[in-house]
């Protein structure tokens, strides 16, 4: 209610309304379904890129490694 005082005035004139209220609250602080799955794909976006340099960083040791042997 304190982020939104938008909120406290419609609920003071139509407390049917705390459904609505209710989903707008979740969907702003991040609580909803649609809000969880962007956030998941942004993490498995984040673990995809981390893998990605990971392998390139082993690509790029294994030709030093062989060079040194020689």
């Amino acid at each position: 209610m304190r982020q939104n005082p938008e909120w406290y005035h419609k609920l003071s004139r139509h407390p049917e309304a705390i459904q609505e209220i209710k989903a707008q609250a979740d969907d702003y602080f991040g609580r909803s379904m649609k809000k969880k799955i962007e956030q998941f794909g942004e993490y498995l976006g984040m673990l995809n890129m981390f893998m990605e340099m990971t392998s390139l960083m082993e690509e790029d040791k294994s030709p030093v490694a062989e060079q040194t042997k020689e």
